[in-house]
């Protein structure tokens, strides 16, 4: 009998319109005040109840999610979070946590082996405590989250060290890349910063100015890591779809909302009134994503390595205000680590433009198809 590979599986589930993945907001409680976090202030709440989590983890196997991400807010800090994964493991769930690290003891990295969790992602900002508790706002976080790295590691667990790029650690990449190696964990960078779920820009404060990242993406060329931001080729063409966002994933808030995805925060639904199914197959705002195409500007024709810029439509919906366009942190991304054409200029200069889109052109020979 032959076994389908994962693509082959992901392929079916995408040709049979069902999601791969989700995300699931647990909790908007957390134990940190990063300056930089998406979400708004933190509630005293803890989300759906655990009766209403287990329906959704039901429904979400029905319609074929094969991964589930458990985001916050910190999802430890929600009293009956272990009974939660053990319930998505008992309906063979691969889980993933995004996590600060700084409540895990021995006991629950014990715990977290025996439910099969599939990987951990910790956040962490830097390999000196003076730099990452400037980010926490928290004092002691620094070693908490350290030590909780090390004993999900001494347990075998996959661990993913998930670092935010900011104005105020970007000099420390280099330093927590070699801290993963010792620690015996993964590491992956993200440069881009998303204004708050609440509507404040406040997060965009700390993003790195051109001059900070080009450092980074030179030292990362001297020092062979450039492939840490590598994206794969793709097709410069408006007949492919924006993402994967409602069509191999969805995204669920802690009040029940269900999203395209965590970053895309278009409310297509919320499943303490409809079904999962209901919404996943009929919500216009699901139909109208998977319809959407990008729209290019006029400068991406010109752009010589235009086949490695893609864009999170969220990001570009909440700072151009239409998610089919490139947004200006992914542009200047491909700028400066792909060495494309320097359009940073015309995202200072005419910003309101591209919201506008008064700079895109529908000439088709403008925008050659690839």
């Amino acid at each position: 009998m032959r076994v389908a590979g994962l693509e082959e599986l992901q392929a079916r589930l995408q040709r049979d319109l069902r999601p791969w993945g989700a995300s699931l907001e647990i909790t908007r409680r957390c134990n940190l005040g990063c300056v930089h976090c998406l979400r708004g202030p933190s509630r005293q709440d803890d989300g759906l109840f655990y009766a209403q989590v287990c329906q959704v983890l039901d429904q979400l196997v029905d319609l074929g999610c094969m991964r589930l991400s458990f985001t916050g807010g910190e999802p430890f800090t929600r009293p009956d979070f272990v009974p939660i994964l053990e319930y998505a493991w008992q309906k063979r769930i691969a889980s993933v946590i995004l996590t600060n690290g700084t409540l895990i003891t021995s006991t629950l990295a014990d715990t977290l082996l025996t439910l099969h969790v599939h990987e951990i992602q910790v956040s962490l900002y830097a390999a000196s405590s003076q730099v990452h508790e400037t980010v926490t706002r928290v004092p002691g976080s620094f070693s908490a989250t350290l030590g909780g790295i090390q004993r999900l590691t001494n347990q075998g667990l996959r661990v993913k060290v998930m670092m935010p790029v900011l104005s105020l650690n970007i000099q420390e990449v280099s330093a927590v890349r070699k801290l993963c190696d010792q620690q015996g964990a993964t590491f992956q960078r993200s440069l881009l910063l998303f204004p708050r779920d609440d509507g404040s820009p406040a997060p965009l404060d700390f993003v790195a100015s051109d001059e900070q990242l080009c450092r980074l993406a030179e030292e990362e060329v001297r020092c062979d890591w450039s492939a840490s931001d590598a994206t794969r080729g793709m097709e410069f063409s408006r007949n492919r779809p924006l993402c994967t966002a409602g069509i191999q994933q969805i995204g669920i808030g802690s009040d029940g909302s269900v999203y395209p995805c965590g970053a895309l925060r278009l409310p297509a639904g919320n499943i303490r009134r409809q079904e999962l199914a209901r919404i996943w197959h009929t919500s216009p705002v699901l139909e109208e994503l998977r319809r959407a195409r990008p729209a290019y500007p006029i400068f991406c024709a010109s752009c010589q390595v235009r086949e490695y810029c893609s864009w999170c439509p969220g990001l570009s919906l909440m700072l151009e205000g239409d998610m089919t366009v490139p947004n200006s942190q992914d542009c200047r991304r491909t700028r400066i680590f792909r060495g494309g054409v320097d359009c940073g200029g015309i995202w200072r200069q005419a910003p309101h433009r591209a919201r506008q889109g008064q700079c895109y052109c529908d000439d088709e020979e403008t925008i050659p198809e690839a």
